[in-house]
């Protein structure tokens, strides 16, 4: 099991437009926001890797608890209908059976490549992130929910390469992407490290 965190930080814009009197032009606002995000992860992993000549297959079986905390906002730029934002915290569960599929090749006596991929497939507990809402310029007037949605379901892809060296040299380069129905992130890493 694997225990993980992190922060991120995040600038938003979202635009809306309400409807014009007396057969106008309808009114169109757009304001923006910032806010900070924390998160927690705890991470079970089944796997067994099963030998196929120079290569291999791993199916496994990841299952996730995640304890994510946003915190509050305001925005700006919208006049009467900028949005004050409370802060907000969740507890998902998610669970993703995986397939990995390897070839390992000995370039010299020294360094070995190692060439993969896989497919899989995310569930998770909740559709949305939700938190109360109220209106800037109106403070006392009461609040609202007002809900993020996020897919509750998608495909996960990884390809990549890793090269190993004799000493303790090492260099792995990832793609990652995450895809569901009107959905789609994806991400790159390059990791080098040195074992002694």
């Amino acid at each position: 099991g694997t225990l993980a965190g992190g922060t991120a930080w995040t600038d938003a814009n979202r635009t809306f437009s309400l409807p014009g009197a007396g057969g106008l032009a309808p009114l169109v606002f757009s304001t923006t926001s910032s806010n900070r995000t924390n998160f927690v992860d705890g991470k079970l992993r089944a796997t067994y890797a099963l030998p196929l000549g120079s290569g291999y297959l791993r199916p496994a079986l990841d299952l996730d608890v995640l304890y994510v905390r946003m915190g509050g906002y305001s925005e700006n730029g919208g006049g009467l209908y900028s949005l004050d934002v409370s802060s907000s915290s969740q507890t998902l569960f998610m669970a993703t059976p995986s397939v990995e599929a390897g070839l390992r090749r000995d370039l010299d006596a020294d360094s070995t490549l190692r060439v993969y991929g896989a497919l899989g497939f995310s569930v998770l507990s909740k559709d949305g992130f939700s938190a109360a809402a109220g209106f800037a310029s109106v403070p006392g007037a009461g609040s609202f929910d007002i809900t993020a949605p996020i897919p509750d379901a998608f495909g996960k892809a990884v390809l990549g390469v890793e090269l190993f060296r004799r000493g303790g040299l090492e260099a792995r380069l990832q793609w990652n992407a995450d895809f569901g129905d009107k959905y789609f992130g994806q991400a790159g890493a390059l990791r080098i490290g040195y074992s002694f």
